[in-house]
């Protein structure tokens, strides 16, 4: 029969690597969970550039109306709405490069606010490999402690 200094080492010895695992599966399950909210960020990030898009499309459109609507007033009143009418061609292209600053300047927003979800995804998954990476060095460090510790109770 073994003695009780024996169970104790290898009961010692046991939860060394037993909870080397638990801490190396901790952290994989924490770098799971990163790479998932970075994948949720990613797609986050993916649909404010397309609203960006879809707005910016919109301004476009908008200002088209608009400089079309300026066309008809023009040429209802008489004025003219060629080439031969200045005034009226500094209006339209006055809209009209409004119009494409504010679908850029919107288009801009999207980008900046795709790449700031996109920075934010990056960061967790580099947080989940430096949490899997710190767990798996923390649970040897453990039980390479734990096995020493037991192995110094047989002797």
């Amino acid at each position: 029969m073994a003695s009780l200094a024996t169970v104790a080492a290898v009961a010692t010895i046991g939860s060394a690597v037993i909870g080397t695992g638990a801490s190396i599966y901790g952290g994989m399950q924490q770098q799971k969970a990163n790479e998932i909210a970075a994948r949720q960020e990613r797609l986050a990030g993916k649909n404010e550039l397309a609203a960006a898009q879809r707005e910016a499309e919109d301004r476009r459109r908008e200002g088209r109306l608009i400089m079309s609507a300026q066309m008809a007033e023009a040429a209802a009143s008489g004025a003219g709405s060629g080439e031969d009418a200045p005034t009226i061609m500094k209006i339209l292209t006055d809209t009209g490069e409004r119009v494409e600053y504010g679908a850029e300047a919107t288009m801009y927003q999207g980008y900046s606010r795709r790449d700031d979800y996109f920075r934010s995804a990056d960061a967790r998954e580099a947080s989940g490999r430096a949490s899997f990476f710190g767990s798996v060095l923390s649970g040897l460090g453990s039980g390479i402690g734990g096995i020493g510790r037991g192995v110094a109770m047989l002797a």
